[in-house]
Formats: structure tokens, C-alpha cells, sequence
């Protein structure tokens, strides 16, 4: 297992849906659990008796008490009772959040549905789509990226070059430079309205959470509030997100943890350090040794595994000698290497992608056209 190839994977944006009003619904909290068994993917349960048979290509975790399921290279979403919602008739899906996914028909449109699998609006000049976030979704058009609002109209002209998603009213956006034979991102912020916020542009720029974000400039890493201003007065090698009030910071090469007041919690001591999620964070001392602590930087479950997810609704998947099981969170495994893969999980070359800039995970965060209109 290649653990620190997932380094890599610490840059992914992930965007979560927000808005639909009426057809809103709570965050699900099914007991229906995704797993790979040999070819196909099912669902099992509690008692790691498989409750949907392992009859879909593809299968994902629950969002908003939908999950996107495959069939004869078509996609459609199942409800937690395991019931079909529509049919199979999309080439691709996002994951649901506050009632919305963006999926892709037949004639190649890229177009919005809600719970129901109803189509909301059509986008057929948009190359790409990731999922709502405080009501606006990033689009791709002419490659250039704006923002819609949730009845489909770009409210934030499409003139940016990458983009992450809204979060606390801002956005992290960049355009590229060019420098001699080389390229770079130059990231700033802007608020609902498109207008620039806070003053200078960086290297990287994260998204902000509980008014703090994540930048890099001139090499140097920092967290900044919605002023601009070095929120520590300290600078790292690399930083992350905050998520539950604690974030992993990158000194001499190893990483360690902070609270939201600057008190160093634990000194760098790991290889890789992820976000919080249900108040434990993926660890990793290097090949083969993942396991997670606590806000207080107490190793809570044994660095014995090749790599993890984070936890969701009382569970991690853990991967040990290529087989997935399922962990609790006081440490006890179940469904003991039974299966083959999860969802989040890329092969056992690559380890998880769960190592998040956010609290919270959804892995089919956006989706292409097949072609570029």
C-alpha cells in the first residue's frame, strides 16, 4: 500500500448541495451500508447480513435517504429501504445533499433532478457541474467556471479558471498565470454576488470554516480570517481546513494538530493527519500504520491498518491485507475483511480519499459530459 501517494488526494474539493425548499429532507441515518463483494456492489446491515444483494456495478453511501446505484452501464438513486427511485436511464449521477443531484441523460445534457429523480432544469450548454453548496453550484462553461442559483441561471459569469464551493458566503476562486515556460493558480475569495473579498490573492486557498481558511503564499502556509489578517501569527509548511474546531499543520515535515485558539494540541509527530469527522482523525506514522485519534491527540484506534474512511453515522471502513471491514468507534471491527471495496476507495495501491478538506465527504462530488459541448 502506497499510503503517501494520498498526500495527493488532500487537494480534492468536495462541495456539498444545499436549497429545494418543500422536498427538503433530513440527513439520512440509514443502517443500509455499501460494500464490493467480488464483481458487484449491495448493501448490508448491522449484522453484516447483506439486506440488497450484490446486483449493482456501482453503489453509493446515503445522502438526503438517497444512494446512487448502476445497472447495465445506466445509474439511477435507491431510497434506504433499498427501493428504486425512477429508473436506470442516467450515464452519470452526483450524490444527493438538501434534495438536489445533477445527473447526465442520454442526449449527453447535464441536468438537475430532486428526491424523486424529477428533472428540475436542464443545462445544455454546461461542460461540467459540481453539487450545490449554500445555494449556488460551480458550472463549467467554454472552460471557464461560474455559478448557478437553484433555478439553473448563471448568477456569477463562468470566467474563472478552478473554483472550490461557498462556504460561509465565500468562495475560494483562481485564475492562471503564466510564468516563463510554467503555470501557476492565483486564488482569491468573492462573495454571492461575484464581488472580491479581502485584500492580496494566494497560492492555495481552502474554504473557510468557523471563520478561518487555509492559504499558502510565498511558500508559506497560514490561517487567515475573513479580514485577510494571520489569524496565529504563525506560519507552517502546510496547513488544513478546520473541521470540528482542530486542524493538522505541517512542521518539519512531520504533521500535528491545533485548536481554533492556536494552542498546538500535539506536536508533529505524523506522517499524514486528516479532518475530524464525528470527533476522530485518520492518522498514519507511514506504510501500512493508519489509525485514528481523538480531539486530544490520543491514539484511540491502533495505527494497524493500510488505510480508512472517515466515520459516518457510527462507522469507518478500514482496509487491511487488501480486504475491507468495517470499524466502530470504540475500535471494534466487524464484518471483519469480508469484502473487497467501499465506497472512497480507489485500489489498494492508492489508500482512502477521505483525508477531507471538509468535515463532511461526498465523493461524487461533480459530473462531466462525455464530450466537451
Amino acid at each position: 500500500m502506497k499510503i503517501l501517494r494520498t498526500f495527493t488526494i488532500l487537494n480534492i474539493t468536495l462541495a456539498l448541495l444545499t436549497s429545494c425548499g418543500k422536498e427538503e429532507v433530513k440527513e439520512t441515518k440509514s443502517v443500509l451500508v455499501p460494500v464490493k463483494a467480488g464483481n458487484n456492489w449491495g448493501y448490508i446491515d448491522s449484522t453484516c447480513s447483506f439486506k440488497l444483494e450484490p446486483v449493482y456495478e456501482a453503489a453509493g453511501e446515503f445522502h438526503n435517504n438517497r444512494a446512487l446505484v448502476m445497472k447495465g452501464g445506466k445509474a439511477s438513486f435507491i431510497d434506504d429501504f433499498g427501493k428504486l427511485v425512477g429508473s436506470f436511464q442516467f450515464l452519470k449521477v452526483t450524490d444527493f445533499s438538501d434534495s438536489l443531484a445533477f445527473v447526465l441523460n442520454n442526449a449527453n445534457t447535464i441536468q438537475c433532478v430532486d428526491i424523486n429523480a424529477k428533472v428540475k432544469f436542464s443545462l445544455p450548454q454546461i461542460q461540467e457541474a459540481k453539487v450545490f453548496r449554500e445555494g449556488l453550484a460551480a458550472v463549467k462553461q467554454n472552460d471557464k467556471y461560474g455559478f448557478i442559483d437553484k433555478a439553473g441561471k448563471i448568477v456569477i459569469p463562468c470566467q474563472f479558471d478552478d473554483v472550490l464551493s461557498f462556504s460561509e458566503g465565500l468562495c475560494a476562486v483562481a485564475f492562471t498565470k503564466q510564468q516563463a515556460d510554467s503555470s501557476y493558480s492565483e486564488w482569491f475569495y468573492i462573495d454571492k454576488t461575484g464581488k472580491t473579498t479581502l485584500k492580496g490573492s494566494f497560492e492555495v486557498a481552502l474554504n473557510f470554516n468557523k471563520g478561518l481558511a487555509a492559504v499558502k503564499q510565498a511558500g508559506k502556509s497560514y490561517w487567515i480570517d475573513k479580514t485577510g489578517k494571520n489569524s496565529f501569527g504563525k506560519d507552517f509548511e502546510d496547513c488544513q481546513s478546520f473541521a470540528e474546531g482542530f486542524a493538522a499543520f505541517k512542521k518539519d515535515g512531520s504533521w500535528g494538530l491545533i485548536n481554533k485558539s492556536g494552542k498546538i494540541i500535539l506536536e508533529p509527530s505524523y506522517a499524514l493527519i486528516g479532518n475530524f469527522n464525528n470527533s476522530l482523525a485518520m492518522v498514519s506514522l507511514g506504510v501500512n500504520t493508519v489509525g485514528f485519534i481523538d480531539t486530544t491527540g490520543t491514539i484511540k484506534v491502533k495505527p494497524d491498518f493500510q488505510s480508512a474512511s472517515y466515520f459516518r453515522n457510527g462507522y469507518a471502513y478500514v482496509c487491511k491485507d487488501n480486504r475491507i471491514s468495517l470499524l466502530t468507534k470504540n475500535g471494534q471491527l466487524f464484518c471483519a475483511s469480508q469484502f473487497d471495496s467501499a465506497p472512497g476507495f480507489l485500489g489498494s495501491d492508492v489508500g482512502f480519499v477521505d483525508f477531507s478538506l471538509n468535515s463532511s465527504v461526498q465523493v461524487n462530488d461533480s459530473i462531466q459530459t462525455a464530450v466537451m459541448p
